[in-house]
């Protein structure tokens, strides 16, 4: 059926096919083994504390709620304590801090009513004094609640320049009531002298 020649042929070709699936088989084989697996960084549960979004677990750090039990603190710079001022109105100054955040700081002068302070780090706030003793009271409160508070002791004691004017000093005064008793003792010597210049009346 098949020549001598179409049997070598026929051979050659079914060799060469079989070589041929095996080598492709082969290199397919070669490139399974040799791929390189993807790139896989960290995983973002154990680097950055998200496994409680990923099947559990709790917040790393970077993501915690802030919040804090720890105190701030608050301290009043300006005016010193047991100062004494020549003025009512005075700049209450201070620092306050914390490991979270300052809320807000209030001052006061009778520890009931409280004024905000601008400022949170670095504050300051005007106040009025009374002359005589004060105490001066500022509270700084952080975002979690806490509260800390300061107070200094302070006297205003007015110069002579603010104290109020007398109407009339009291040299003045004196001056005036020594002239009035002056002219007094004139006068009742003008009629003195004037009466014995007449004479006694006449006799009938």
């Amino acid at each position: 059926m098949y020549t001598s020649k179409g049997r070598i042929f026929l051979l050659t070709f079914l060799l060469l096919s079989l070589l041929g699936y095996h080598g492709l088989s082969v290199a397919a084989m070669s490139v399974n083994i040799t791929r390189p697996t993807p790139f896989l960084s960290a995983a973002p549960s154990e680097s950055y504390g998200l496994m409680d979004e990923r099947g559990g677990g709790s917040l790393g750090a970077d993501w915690q709620a802030q919040s804090s039990d720890a105190a701030p603190t608050v301290s009043i710079t300006y005016p010193p304590d047991g100062s004494v001022l020549t003025s009512t109105s005075v700049t209450v100054m201070g620092n306050a801090s914390d490991d979270v955040g300052i809320s807000k700081v209030e001052v006061s002068l009778d520890g009931t009513n409280w004024v905000i302070a601008p400022g949170t780090s670095s504050w300051s706030a005007m106040v009025t004094l009374p002359e005589g003793q004060s105490i001066i009271q500022a509270r700084a409160m952080d975002s979690s609640g806490n509260t800390a508070l300061d107070s200094v002791s302070v006297t205003v004691e007015l110069a002579e320049d603010d104290q109020p004017a007398d109407i009339l000093p009291g040299g003045l005064l004196t001056f005036i009531g020594i002239a009035v008793a002056l002219m007094g003792l004139g006068l009742l010597a003008f009629v003195l002298l004037r009466q014995r210049s007449r004479g006694p009346p006449p006799s009938k």
